[in-house]
């Protein structure tokens, strides 16, 4: 929110943009942003946890921004991707994150607000549950890098 809230209100001075008309709605685009901000943790958390495996994070850290700007739609809407790509990125959990959201927002969920916020707790539920397992795992033996 203290991120997206300067430019969407410099967005709403300059175009006209649409807001949802009704309060279910805007609950609704509360939930979904919420959502896609535990689904957002999930994928850091277990991004972080490969600091365990290997000596130095970075590399991974440094993919998992660019596979999260191109999949999530930050980049381009995922609407816009043709065929199977394009079914490939929506059902991605960053898609979750951003696109969902969005698409809440400006009602354009083909099965409707409640499949969308399905799709994002399916998610969470997956990335949580991973995130419990490799924890588990990682923290069954550790080695500390030393100097």
């Amino acid at each position: 929110m203290v991120r997206g809230g300067a430019p969407l209100l410099v967005g709403a001075l300059v175009f006209d943009l649409k807001f949802p008309s009704s309060a279910i709605t805007w609950l609704t685009v509360a939930a979904g942003l919420l959502m896609g901000i535990l689904v957002s943790f999930g994928i850091r958390y277990l991004v972080a946890l490969t600091g365990f495996w290997i000596t130095d994070s970075r590399g991974t850290e440094a993919a998992a921004m660019l596979v999260s700007c191109f999949f999530s739609g930050m980049i381009l809407p995922l609407v816009v991707f043709p065929g199977w790509f394009g079914e490939f990125a929506r059902a991605t959990p960053w898609a979750a994150t951003l696109q969902v959201p969005i698409d809440i927002w400006l009602g354009r969920n083909p099965g409707g607000m409640g499949s969308a916020l399905v799709f994002q707790l399916g998610w969470i539920l997956v990335l949580l549950l991973a995130g419990q397992l490799a924890t588990t795992l990682a923290t069954q033996k550790v080695v500390i890098q030393g100097g």
